[in-house]
């Protein structure tokens, strides 16, 4: 029996008042977002903003997840394991700023923040070095199909980047099918922010600003707001999902910060590591659901600006840390900026060795991956360099 008209009828009409608990509410809460209606319209008109509710409040209406004392202690102790790493977005941010220039730093870094989802960083820069080379190579050749594919309103699971695509003659969708052995993955929640960041460029004139885009994004964040999804504003050429427009701030200005209501609100990325971390003994299912549930991501967000208010560090710096020692935890290895770009470097080099003979700089490393997948043979038919083996990882930290 299709849902739809009654929560239309639910929205039209408020004639009753009915309690429910914290697990109903959640539930309630999903099915409204799923169906894209506005569940303020049905709530009683008194109900105060999210972030003027105690944590009590909110556990009990299902907007905030209790962290249990034992996992307090933890990650704590995790700040000081993963410190090393606390400068990880800096050293990102200054290295594409300085290679690129402020426009083009601007436009990567929103690119890395669109390609970040279920992305390790090595498959991650390659993605968005991919993107941006075949953009500004079809701005050049094939402006006209180039802006329609920037403005079309094609849904997501509609779009194909195999030979047969409408925009196959575009490099910059060449470059997303001939990533690794089967194209780019995850591209339905990757296209429409990809689209997002280009036309943030097209529209600027290729003037792209820090400062402007930091504030035009930082407007969007409210949260006083009333209504879970009224947390971020997506509307507009806002990245979608509260990770993404987390973590392309923190690229962008790691340190950027707004004043609401007397209070210093930072920005914060969290993705399932972390959400792994505050809420270990949660099933995965719920820690899913976290992602999906802005209210419950901004409780752990205002989290992070506790322990860094506790710990003297930036709030970026606190997570950086978390995550770092998070991974560790789980047997894996986390790469500085640096390092990770070394590896990108030695593996293309081993690929063509007339590129050992040049000093290659960030800006060189992301023209020869371009290279390597849209020059060379198909990576079915050419010898093994380690190079393939780097960019395939299982899960993301971004």
């Amino acid at each position: 029996m299709p849902l739809t008209p009654y929560i239309q009828e639910a929205v039209s009409s408020n004639q009753e008042i009915f309690q429910f608990n914290g697990k109903q509410a959640e539930k309630l809460l999903s099915l409204f977002n799923d169906f894209n209606a506005d569940i303020n319209q049905v709530l009683e008109s008194d109900l105060k903003p999210i972030k003027e509710m105690s944590d009590e409040e909110k556990f009990k209406k299902g907007l905030a997840i209790k962290i249990d004392r034992k996992t307090h202690s933890s990650l704590r102790n995790m700040i000081d394991e993963g410190i090393k790493s606390k400068d990880w977005y800096y050293e990102i941010s200054d290295s594409i700023f300085s290679s690129l220039g402020e426009s083009e730093g601007c436009l990567f870094l929103l690119l890395l923040a669109s390609t970040s989802p279920r992305n390790m960083l090595t498959s991650n820069f390659s993605e968005a070095s991919l993107i941006y080379t075949g953009f500004k190579q079809d701005i050049e050749s094939n402006e006209k199909l180039l802006m329609e594919f920037i403005y079309s309103d094609e849904r997501p699971k509609d779009f194909t980047y195999d030979e047969g695509s409408k925009w196959w003659d575009l490099n910059l969708v060449q470059s997303m099918s001939s990533y690794g052995e089967g194209g780019m993955g995850d591209i339905g929640a990757k296209l429409n922010n990809i689209k997002k960041s280009l036309r943030f460029y097209i529209e600027s004139g290729a003037k792209l600003r820090k400062t402007n885009l930091t504030s035009y994004l930082s407007k969007r964040f409210d949260p006083y707001s009333k209504t879970i999804k009224g947390i971020i504003d997506f509307e507009g050429l806002v990245p979608k999902r509260a990770k993404i427009f987390n973590f392309a701030m923190n690229l962008l200005e790691p340190d950027y910060n707004v004043n609401i209501k007397n209070k210093t609100w930072y920005f914060v990325t969290i993705d399932s590591w972390m959400i792994r971390s505050f809420y270990p003994y949660l099933p995965k299912n719920e820690q899913d659901s976290i992602f999906k549930h802005n209210a419950k991501y901004l409780y752990m967000q205002n989290k992070i600006i506790q322990f860094a208010n506790e710990s003297g560090l930036m709030p970026h710096q606190v997570q950086a840390s978390i995550w770092t020692a998070k991974l560790k935890q789980e047997g894996r290895e986390v790469d500085s900026f640096t390092k990770a770009i070394q590896n990108k470097q030695r593996s293309l080099n081993r690929v063509n060795e007339r590129l050992s003979e040049i000093t290659m700089d960030l800006k060189s490393t992301i023209q020869g991956i371009y290279n390597y997948y849209m020059i060379t043979p198909r990576l079915s038919t050419r010898p093994s360099t380690g190079f393939e083996d780097a960019d395939r990882e299982e899960e993301a930290p971004f």
